[in-house]
C-alpha cells in the first residue's frame, strides 16, 4: 500500500492571469502511515513536446519525514523565464505537472493544461514570430487536472548508486521527559544529518529509548512505599497526596545537591511525577515498572517531532525485555561475546548498593558517576577497598565496597585492548575530533566491567535464564552494538514495543543465534530457520548497506564508558571486520542555560517541550547551534531564540514580499551585484566548510547571521 495519497490539488491565485504570475496551487495529501524520509514536490512547466531539454524546474523542495495524518501546505513557485522555453511553443497550448517522488521515485504526478494565448484578437489569430509576453495571459485548466500514479517501492531505501551516511544518538533514559541538554546534544546529529541529506547522500538517523537499570525500577519502588506509607492515597477511586516529611540521605553533601540539582523540591516520587506533567490519578500507576515504559517513550518521540527531528521512526524501539526482538538481539551478542571468551565468572571487588543488593553500576547511580573501588589498606591476609568518593544508588541509600561473585566483561585483555587501541589511534580508521587522547587514555584504563544484576529491567543474561535464574544485563552492556540492530527493526518490528511484527512479519521467536550471526556475522550458509531464504537476504543486505556507522555524537561524560565499550564490543564481535567499527565520534560539552547551571532546584530548567512551546521549534534549534561546539560547557541564551524569532519572522516576510514582487527579466549583472554575488558565494562556501567539521556556531553565524547583514547592506547601498 502506499504511504502516501494526494488527495487535492487547488489553485489559488486568479485565472485567467498575465503570464508573469506566479503559480499557487493548495496542496491536500494523506501519510498513512509515518514517512520516514522526506517527500521530493517539483512544479515543472513543459517548454516543448519534443524536447525536455526546455522543461523548466519552477520550484522544487523536500518535505518530511512526516507523521501520519492528512496535511495541507501552499505551494507557491514564480511563472517561467521564458527565454528557456521553446519559442515555437510560448504561445498556445502546453501542460505544467507537479510530480511528488519518495527516495527518488516517482509515485503521483498531477499535469494540467495551461493556454498561453494573446488579448487582442487580431494577434492571436496572426501571432507574432517574436511572442510579446506583456500582451498574453495564461489560462490553467483547472476541471480536468491528469492524475497518473505509479508503483514503487515504498520500502526501497538502498540506493548503491548514492553514498550513505548513518548517524546515530545515544538513546536517552526515560524515566521523565527530556529536557535542554538531550536537545543541545542531540542537535549536532540533526543538523549533520540535514547538511549531508542537502549534499544528495541517502541518510539515516534512527532513535531509540532507554530503559534498561534500575532507576525505573528504584522509582517504582518509591511509589509503592508511598502508597503503603500512605504519602499517595487512593480512596474512592480518588488519589490524594498528602503532606508528610521524606527521609533526607544520612551524609554526602555534594551527592545531595547533585541529587536537588535534578529533583528540585521535590521530597517524594509522587511529586517528582507531578513535577514532569503526569496526573495526580496517574501517578499510582507507576508503582508498576513497565507503565514507565509505555508512559515516557512516547513522549519522549512527541518531543523530538516537536523539534522537527529529520528521524526514521520506523526503528525507534524501547530496550529491556519488553521489546522481545531487542532482548534476542541483545541475547545474541552476549551469545557471541561469552563464545570469543570475552565474559567472565569471578569474584571481584564492587561499589555495592545495600538496598538493592547488587553491585552499583554507573547509570544506576543518583551521583557518584565514574567512582571505582580503590585500595585503601592492605593487611597479611586482607585488603580493605573503599570509594574515594561517595556514590549514592538510584534507592536513595550510600554504597559500600563488597567482594562480589559476578559476570564481567575483560575489557583490560591485552590481545583486546592492542586492537581497539590501534584502531583509535589511526586517523584514517578513526575521526576523534580532537580527542583521540582521550579516547585512548579510557582504553589503557578501561577493566574488568561488572555486566550482571539481580534486580532492574533488561534482558536476562541467556544462560543464566536458561538454568532458571533471572540475572540482567546491566544497562552499559547492552547499549554498545545495538546501532546494527537499527539497521533491520524495521523489519523485525512494527512498533517501538515490539508487540506487533515489521514489514517481514515475523514473529521474536523467529530470530536465533543462526538467523542473528548470518545477518550480522555474514556467516556462509542459510540457517535452517523460520525465516525465508530472501527475508534473510533482505535482513543482510540492509546491514551490509549500512554499516559501519559513520558518526555518533554524544555528551563528553560518555567518553570514560560507553563510547571506548562500543569500540571494543564491536572489536570483539567482528574481530576480523574493522571496516563495521564505528568510524567517527563527536563530543561536546555540557550545555548552561543563560550562563548559569541548569537545575531544578534552583528553577533555571528548561524541558524540551517548553522550549518549543515558548520560542517555537525554528527559534529553539537556531539558539542550540549559537550555544557551542566544543568540549567545553555550552550555553543556551534565552535572549538568543528570542532574536531568532523575530529575525526569522523578517526573513519570511522579506522571502514572502520578493517572491510575489512583478518579475522582471534577469539584465546583465552590474559590478556591484558581481560583488554581492560573490560575498554570497564566500559566505556559502564558509558554511558549508563549517558543516563538514560540526562547527554548527560558525554554520549559523556564516549562513544566516552573516547573510543577513550582507542581504541588509546590499539593499542599503545598491544602486536604485
Amino acid at each position: 500500500m502506499a504511504l502516501v495519497s494526494i488527495i487535492n490539488v487547488e489553485l489559488k491565485n486568479a485565472n485567467p492571469a498575465p503570464l508573469d504570475t506566479p503559480f499557487v496551487f493548495e496542496v491536500t495529501f494523506r501519510a498513512h502511515e509515518d514517512v520516514p524520509a522526506p517527500l521530493q514536490w517539483q512544479l515543472l512547466y513543459v517548454g516543448s513536446p519534443d524536447s525536455k531539454e526546455f522543461d523548466v524546474s519552477l520550484e522544487s523542495f523536500e518535505l518530511g519525514p512526516l507523521q501520519r495524518g492528512t496535511m495541507k501546505f501552499t505551494f507557491e513557485a514564480a511563472a517561467p523565464d521564458f527565454a528557456r522555453v521553446d519559442r515555437e511553443y510560448v504561445h498556445g497550448c502546453t501542460v505544467v505537472l507537479l510530480e511528488v517522488s519518495y527516495r527518488g521515485q516517482e509515485f503521483t504526478r498531477v499535469g494540467w493544461f495551461v493556454h498561453n494565448s494573446y488579448l487582442d484578437a487580431a494577434l492571436e489569430n496572426d501571432p507574432p514570430d517574436e511572442p510579446q509576453l506583456d500582451a498574453m495571459q495564461r489560462f490553467v485548466v483547472v476541471d480536468q487536472p491528469r492524475v497518473t500514479k505509479f508503483q514503487i517501492d515504498w520500502e526501497a531505501e538502498c540506493d548503491a548508486a548514492r553514498a550513505k551516511f548513518f548517524i546515530t544518538f545515544p538513546y536517552p533514559y526515560m524515566n521523565g521527559r527530556l529536557h535542554l541538554g538531550h536537545a543541545f546534544s542531540l542537535s549536532k546529529c540533526e543538523f549533520a544529518t540535514r547538511f549531508h541529506r542537502l549534499l544528495g547522500e541517502n541518510v539515516l538517523f534512527p532513535f531509540a529509548f532507554h530503559c534498561t537499570g534500575m532507576p525505573i525500577a528504584a522509582s517504582a519502588d518509591k511509589i509503592r512505599n508511598e502508597l503503603a506509607d500512605g504519602v499517595l492515597r487512593v480512596e474512592d477511586g480518588a488519589v490524594q497526596l498528602c503532606a508528610a516529611p521524606a527521609a533526607a540521605p544520612r551524609e554526602g553533601k555534594a551527592a545531595k545537591s547533585k541529587v536537588a540539582a535534578k529533583t528540585g523540591a521535590a521530597r517524594h516520587q509522587s511529586e517528582i511525577l507531578l513535577q514532569l506533567g503526569v496526573p495526580l490519578d496517574e501517578v499510582p500507576r507507576f508503582a508498576d515498572p513497565l507503565h514507565w515504559l509505555r508512559y515516557f517513550p512516547p513522549f519522549g518521540r512527541q518531543d523530538l517531532q516537536l523539534l522537527g527531528l529529520a528521524v526514521d521512526w520506523r526503528r525507534s524501539f524501547i530496550t529491556t525485555e519488553y521489546n522481545p526482538y531487542y532482548d534476542r538481539f541483545v541475547k545474541w551478542q552476549f551469545y557471541v561475546l561469552r563464545k570469543r571468551n570475552r565474559i567472565k565468572f569471578g569474584q571481584r571487588p564492587a561499589v555495592f548498593s545495600r538496598v538493592e543488593h547488587q553491585p552499583c553500576a554507573d547509570h544506576d547511580r543518583a551521583a557518584g558517576e565514574g567512582v571505582t573501588p580503590q585500595l585503601s589498606e592492605r593487611y597479611d591476609s586482607f585488603a580493605f577497598y573503599d570509594t574515594p568518593k561517595p556514590v549514592l544508588s538510584r534507592s536513595g541509600d550510600f554504597c559500600v565496597v563488597a567482594s562480589c561473585n559476578q559476570w564481567y566483561i575483560d575489557y583490560g585483555a591485552p590481545d583486546w585492548k592492542a586492537a581497539v587501541l590501534a584502531h583509535v589511534l589511526d586517523p584514517q580508521r578513526f575521526d576523534a575530533h580532537g580527542q583521540r587522547a582521550g579516547y585512548a587514555r579510557v582504553v589503557n584504563w578501561l577493566g574488568g566491567w561488572a555486566c550482571s544484576r539481580t534486580y532492574g529491567l533488561g534482558t536476562v543474561l541467556p544462560w543464566e535464564e536458561a538454568a532458571g535464574r533471572k540475572i540482567y544485563i546491566e544497562s552499559l552492556s547492552d547499549s554498545t552494538i545495538y546501532y546494527a540492530f537499527y539497521t533491520v527493526a524495521h523489519l523485525l518490528q512494527g512498533d517501538m514495543f515490539g508487540q506487533q511484527p515489521g514489514a517481514l512479519g515475523l514473529a521474536p521467536e523467529a530470530f536465533d543465534n543462526a538467523v542473528f550471526d548470518y545477518v550480522f556475522l555474514q556467516t556462509d550458509e542459510l540457517p535452517r530457520a523460520r525465516v525465508a531464504p530472501e527475508q534473510l537476504r533482505e535482513l543482510r543486505r540492509t546491514f551490509e548497506y549500512w554499516y559501519p556507522m559513520n558518526l555518533r555524537c554524544s555528551g563528553k561524560d560518555l567518553m570514560n564508558n560507553h563510547l571506548v565499550m562500543s569500540l571494543y564490543n564491536h572489536a570483539a564481535v567482528w574481530p576480523e571486520r574493522p571496516d563495521l567499527w564505528p568510524s567517527s565520534f563527536f563530543v561536546n560539552g555540557h550545555v548552561m542555560l543563560d550562563s548559569a547551571k541548569m537545575s531544578k532546584q534552583t528553577g533555571n530548567f528548561l524541558s524540551l517541550e517548553a522550549s518549543v512551546c515558548e520560542f517555537g521549534a525554528d527559534a529553539t534549534r537556531v539558539a542550540l547551534a549559537d550555544a557551542g561546539d566544543s568540549c567545553e560547557d555550552a550555553n543556551f541564551e534565552r535572549q538568543t531564540a528570542v532574536s531568532a524569532i523575530m529575525k526569522l519572522y523578517n526573513l519570511l516576510l522579506a522571502a514572502q514580499e520578493l517572491q510575489h514582487a512583478p518579475h522582471t527579466p534577469a539584465a546583465e549583472l552590474s559590478t556591484f551585484d558581481k560583488i554581492f554575488v560573490a560575498q554570497v558565494d564566500y559566505l556559502a562556501e564558509r558554511a558549508r566548510c563549517a558543516y563538514a567539521a560540526l562547527a554548527y556556531r560558525d554554520a549559523l553565524k556564516n549562513a544566516f547571521y552573516a547573510m543577513l547583514n550582507l542581504r541588509d547592506r546590499f539593499n542599503k547601498r545598491a544602486p536604485k
